[in-house]
C-alpha cells in the first residue's frame, strides 16, 4: 500500500537528489503532513457548526413568522434541528472536506453475525455513556448554580408525531452523520493510524453534538462504528447499527414511556412508591406492561453487551498504516494543530452555553 512519498508528505521531502529518505527524515515529513491534513479538517468542521447554527437561527426566524407555534413545539425544534444540520451543514461539510487527501480502508469480511454482536454492545455503551454524561452535566450545572435539563428532551417531545421522529432521527440523521463522521473523515485520517482514525472521529462525534450528555455517549458509540467501518468500508453497516441505536433508545422509549398510564408511573416511581401499590395501580395497563418488558429487554442487551464486549476486546485488530505515525507523536498530530485546537475550544464554548455557564 506504500505509495510514493512525495505524493503524500510533499515533494520537498524527497527532491531528486536525495532519492533516499532516512527514517528520521520521513517520520518528521509524515508528522508534518499529519498536523495538515487535522488542522484542515478542524478548519473545515468549524465551518459546519457555524453552519448548522446560523441555517438553524435563519430558519427559525422563518418559522417564527409563518407558523410561530411551530418553533416552540418538539416537532419543530427536531425539524430545524435535522434540516439545518443534517440536510444543509453536513452536505455541505462534506463537499469542503472532499478536497482533503483520502485513502480507502482494505475491507474484510464481516458476516450480520459479527454486525448482530455489536447491537447489544452498542446498548451497553450508549446507556454507559449517557450516565456518565448525565452525571457530569449535573454536576456542572449545579456547580454553575443553574437547573440540570436534558438537551435532547425537546427532540423526544410526546408531541413529535412517530413517523417524523423516524424520519428525522432514525434515518436522515444517522445516514447523514455516519457520512461525514465515517465516510469522509475516516477515509481521510485512517491513512496516518487507525487507532488514532477511530478515537479522534469518535471524539469529533461526539462533541459536535453540543451538549455533555450526548457527547459521552456518542463518543463511545462512534469507536464502535468507526471500527465497524474501518474493517467494512460500508458505511450501510454503521448505519445500520446508528439507526438502531437511534430508534431503541430515542424513537421507541419515547413512544413508550408516553403511553397509557406510564407517565404516571414514572411519577410515582420517583415519589417513592411502594412495589405493592405500583402493581395493583398498573398491573392492569398494557402500556405498562409493554414498559416494564422493555425495561427487562434492556437491562438482557445491557449485560450481553457487557460480557460480549469483555470477550472480544481481545480480538479487535488493527493494521499498520501507510503512513502510521511515530508511536507517541498520534495525539499531537492530531490534535495540537491550529484546526483542530479552534475547533475543541468552539465546541466546549458552545457546550457552556447550552449549560447556561456564559
Amino acid at each position: 500500500m506504500e505509495e510514493r512519498i512525495d505524493e503524500i508528505v510533499g515533494a520537498e521531502v524527497q527532491p531528486a537528489e536525495a532519492p533516499v529518505i532516512d527514517e528520521q527524515a520521513r517520520a518528521a515529513a509524515i508528522v508534518k503532513s499529519a498536523r495538515k491534513i487535522f488542522s484542515r479538517i478542524g478548519f473545515s468542521s468549524i465551518a459546519v457548526l457555524g453552519i448548522s447554527v446560523g441555517a438553524a437561527a435563519l430558519l427559525a426566524m422563518i418559522i417564527a413568522v409563518a407558523a410561530p407555534e411551530f418553533t416552540s413545539s418538539g416537532a419543530g425544534l427536531l425539524v430545524i434541528s435535522v434540516v439545518s444540520t443534517h440536510l444543509i451543514a453536513i452536505p455541505l461539510g462534506c463537499l469542503i472536506m472532499r478536497r482533503i487527501p483520502k485513502v480507502f480502508p482494505q475491507p474484510e469480511p464481516f458476516g450480520i453475525g459479527k454486525l448482530l454482536l455489536c447491537v447489544p454492545v452498542c446498548v451497553f455503551f450508549a446507556y454507559v455513556g449517557q450516565l456518565i454524561g448525565v452525571l457530569v452535566s449535573e454536576f456542572l450545572s449545579a456547580a454553575a448554580g443553574v437547573p440540570y435539563e436534558d438537551p435532547t428532551a425537546g427532540l423526544a417531545a410526546p408531541d413529535i408525531p412517530f413517523p417524523v421522529m423516524l424520519l428525522c432521527l432514525v434515518i436522515v440523521g444517522p445516514f447523514m452523520e455516519e457520512l461525514i463522521f465515517r465516510r469522509i473523515l475516516i477515509d481521510r485520517m485512517c491513512n496516518y493510524g487507525e487507532k488514532l482514525a477511530i478515537v479522534t472521529s469518535a471524539v469529533m462525534f461526539g462533541i459536535f453534538h453540543g451538549n455533555i450528555e450526548q457527547a459521552t455517549y456518542a463518543t463511545l458509540l462512534g469507536l464502535i462504528f468507526g471500527y465497524v467501518y474501518l474493517r467494512t468500508h460500508n458505511i450501510w453497516y454503521t448505519f445500520a447499527l446508528h439507526a438502531f441505536v437511534n430508534f431503541y433508545s430515542g424513537a421507541l422509549i419515547a413512544k413508550v414511556t408516553s403511553a397509557g398510564g406510564v407517565p404516571e408511573l414514572l411519577e410515582d416511581l420517583a415519589a417513592g412508591a411502594s412495589a405493592g401499590e405500583i402493581i395493583e395501580q398498573y398491573a392492569s395497563d398494557p402500556s405498562v406492561l409493554i414498559f416494564a418488558a422493555y425495561v427487562l429487554f434492556t437491562a438482557l442487551l445491557f449485560v450481553a453487551g457487557l460480557v460480549i464486549f469483555i470477550v472480544k476486546i481481545r480480538k479487535l485488530h488493527f493494521y499498520q498504516a501507510p503512513l502510521q505515525l511515530p508511536k507517541g507523536r498520534g495525539f499531537a498530530a492530531a490534535w495540537l494543530n491550529p484546526g483542530m485546537i479552534c475547533f475543541v475550544i468552539t465546541c466546549i464554548a458552545y457546550m457552556c452555553l447550552s449549560l447556561a455557564v456564559l
